[in-house]
């Protein structure tokens, strides 16, 4: 079990030198949830987050393992009366199973769930700190962090929240 706690300072600026690159898009629809959350939250945020963890390891080597399980979770809440008042919670999971003696066959699956949302006074969640996934340590085939909310669903849809479940070997 950990526990730590830190202070964060950010600042949003709008860029628009992003929206002329060949080598990085945007959608529009994005373009518009930063603009509204700036809107009705500021450009500045001064939070007092403390994070809690707690971690479980039973696979049998830290490299290359053939058999056991990792688990763990987290929680990050910022304190009230921070400038952005959120919570955002994550659990991870992965599970070995040999599939003959010599273990040169191994079976494995890992998985994370994630939620996040807003309490207190404030109505929006950070844009920022949503969920992504993708890469070849989540979703193999796509680019890192590129499966995520794309917000050209419209509104009303939640993209705090996230399911990745995955084999691998």
């Amino acid at each position: 079990m950990s526990f730590s706690g830190d202070v964060e300072f950010l600042r949003l600026k709008q860029n628009d030198t992003l929206r002329n690159r060949d080598d990085f898009e945007l959608s529009p629809d994005a373009y518009k949830v930063i603009n509204k959350f700036i809107e009705n939250n500021g450009d500045e945020y001064l939070n007092w987050r403390l994070t809690a963890g707690w971690s479980d390891n039973r696979l049998n080597r830290g490299f290359f393992p053939t058999r056991g399980r990792s688990q763990g979770a987290t929680l990050e809440v910022s304190i009230p009366g921070s400038d952005l008042e959120y919570y955002r919670a994550q659990y991870n999971n992965r599970f070995y199973w040999p599939l003959n003696n010599d273990e040169t066959w191994v079976a494995s699956v890992r998985s994370r769930v994630g939620y996040a949302d807003s309490y207190g006074s404030q109505s929006d969640y950070p844009f920022f700190k949503n969920f992504y996934a993708g890469g070849l340590t989540t979703v193999r085939g796509f680019e890192a962090n590129t499966l995520g909310p794309r917000y050209s669903r419209g509104e009303g849809r939640n993209p705090r929240s996230m399911v990745v479940t995955f084999s691998s070997r």
